[in-house]
């Protein structure tokens, strides 16, 4: 009997991935990269809204502790998804992407200070600070131009500690208008 190894494993889901039908009868056509290493957070969230307009997606398979063989599988897979993203969008593709990933970057960068420099958003951070906490941004991938902010932090609803969502705003990516959706503390 033949023994599956990690390197099998992971190759066999990233091709099967490659493939997947939905119940429309319709092939996925999203280019999946495998990932591992710690999260990059703004950077991250610049890369997602990125490759959510690429149709690429990345998928972590692992934290920052990873052994060669993990190293070498993902590189084996990446390299076949490349080479059908090479076919898509040129041999340059990967500069392009990551030129796009660095404006989206300075957008994001732009929106999180926007709203970080609200007095009440102020206040609120000083508040939880003063606490051992803080509020922490996270971007919902925009839609029509639009970014979701919420701003997160640790604190208590009805009675119970939890990560909690302070402040959601809506910011317009063209304008950078501010619109508050919800102060009403809310439990993620």
């Amino acid at each position: 009997m033949r023994m599956w190894t990690a390197r099998h494993v992971i190759l066999l889901l990233a091709l099967c991935g490659q493939h997947c039908w939905a119940q429309t009868g319709s092939a996925d056509t999203t280019f999946r990269l495998l990932t591992y290493g710690l999260p990059r957070g703004d950077w991250q969230q610049a890369e997602q809204v990125v490759a959510q307009r690429w149709g690429i997606s990345f998928h972590s398979v692992a934290g920052c502790i990873v052994s060669e063989h993990l190293r070498d599988s993902v590189k084996t897979v990446n390299d076949l998804v490349d080479a059908r993203i090479r076919v898509k969008f040129g041999a340059d593709w990967r500069a392009r992407f990551d030129a796009e990933v660095e404006a989206e970057y300075s957008i994001i960068m732009e929106i999180i200070s926007l709203v970080e420099s609200l007095s009440y958003v102020k206040a609120k951070d000083e508040q939880l600070r003063s606490e051992g906490n803080g509020l922490y941004p996270v971007i919902i991938l925009p839609d029509a131009g639009s970014y979701e902010v919420h701003l997160v932090g640790w604190g208590d609803v009805n009675g119970e500690s939890a990560v909690v969502t302070y402040f959601k705003f809506e910011v317009d990516g063209k304008t950078r208008s501010v619109k508050l959706l919800s102060d009403r503390p809310t439990r993620d």
